[in-house]
């Protein structure tokens, strides 16, 4: 050990040499003692160059994470065409008036008049005028209980059109609520309702909605029956040339989910010649998003980029701004796939700016 070996030296040494040494050892000035440790201490090299950053996969990385956001993004995009489809629902319906904060108690006031006149149709107006305000305020609980008085209203005058009414805007509510079990049953109250007003193309649209939320409960196959069986048959019988290439969007991305990408791909070209026949821009745009999608996964990249170009150029001259949001996360999605991370960040920078806008109108 060294504190052995260093008392054999100096014991070798005479007595005067060795007190010395070991006087001037004690003794060194302050500052050359603290040299002498810090260099004792030190650990490491002195001089130590960064590894360079390879910005290739730096940018890689940036995309995976971003692409992760993306996921969480789609569910907010999915409710934002939800509620555009329910302000569309509302819209039909007559109120008493406009709530606003500033008239508020006045508003109540009257609402309740009407709701306490014994006159079924006042009664309606006022429930409706509640559910309204609720739904707009996205508390779908307390729509959900004055659209339930409204229908059963209804129900008890036997007014059929008005059950219909009803039936669809509280199917749409729970899948808004996120109550897929309610939701179909609406779903199926609606069919039959349709059915008995002799209202094919509106009782197919109610199969395909049905279809809709089985899919949300990951029922693959009861949905799969209920478009080939149901809907795309009675759409065929009403003479429903739209309603077939609905049809047809549903199975592509029924299929799409199941990672079934050929049959995915024959559903979606079939409804993309339909929508180009029957000169549907805003579906034709959809349809070309699908296909894109399946080409993708399928490792068909280049056709898969031509089908969004040209699916961006038509969104843009449509103005349709949630499928531009659609294209362009896709289009980062597929750079990054094909190895383009710069292309691929740059399309998601793209993509960021216009889904902040469009969320931003999400409220009724």
């Amino acid at each position: 050990m060294r504190i052995e070996t260093t008392m054999i030296k100096y014991t070798s040494l005479p007595a005067v040499l060795l007190f010395a040494l070991l006087f001037a050892q004690n003794t060194l000035p302050a500052q050359a003692q603290k040299l002498t440790k810090t260099k004792a201490s030190f650990i490491g090299p002195e001089y130590f160059e960064p590894i360079p950053v390879d910005s290739s996969l730096l940018r890689k990385t940036q995309l995976v994470e971003r692409l992760m956001e993306r996921e969480k993004d789609n569910a907010s995009i999915g409710q934002y065409e939800n509620t555009v489809q329910l302000q569309s629902l509302l819209g039909t319906l007559q109120t008493v008036g406009t709530f606003s904060k500033a008239n508020m108690s006045t508003m109540a006031g009257v609402v309740e008049g009407y709701r306490r006149s014994g006159n079924p149709a006042s009664e309606t107006l006022a429930l409706n005028t509640y559910g309204v305000m609720y739904a707009r305020n996205t508390e779908y609980g307390k729509a959900i209980d004055y659209f339930s008085q409204a229908l059963l209203l209804e129900e008890n005058h036997r007014n059929k059109e008005g059950v219909e009414r009803y039936t669809t805007i509280l199917a749409l509510l729970y899948e808004l609520e996120g109550n897929y079990d309610k939701a179909v049953t609406f779903n199926e109250y609606n069919v039959k309702i349709n059915l008995d007003l002799r209202k094919k193309a509106k009782a197919a649209q109610s199969y395909l909605e049905l279809a809709d939320n089985y899919e949300l409960q990951k029922k693959f196959s009861l949905a799969e029956s209920t478009i080939l069986r149901k809907a795309l048959p009675m759409f065929t019988s009403a003479g429903s040339k739209e309603g077939r290439m609905r049809s047809f969007q549903k199975l592509g991305g029924l299929y799409y989910r199941q990672r079934r990408f050929s049959e995915a791909r024959w559903f979606f070209l079939q409804a993309t010649n339909l929508s180009e026949k029957l000169n549907l821009q805003e579906a034709n745009v959809n349809n070309l998003i699908k296909l894109a999608a399946v080409k993708s996964a399928m490792g068909q990249h280049s056709s898969a980029l031509a089908d969004y170009k040209q699916a961006e150029a038509l969104a843009v001259r449509g103005n349709y701004p949630v499928t531009l949001v659609e294209i362009k996360g896709n289009l980062g999605e597929t750079y990054g796939e094909m190895g383009n991370y710069a292309l691929a960040n740059s399309a998601l920078d793209e993509y960021s700016k216009l889904k902040d806008v469009l969320l931003r109108n999400l409220n009724l």
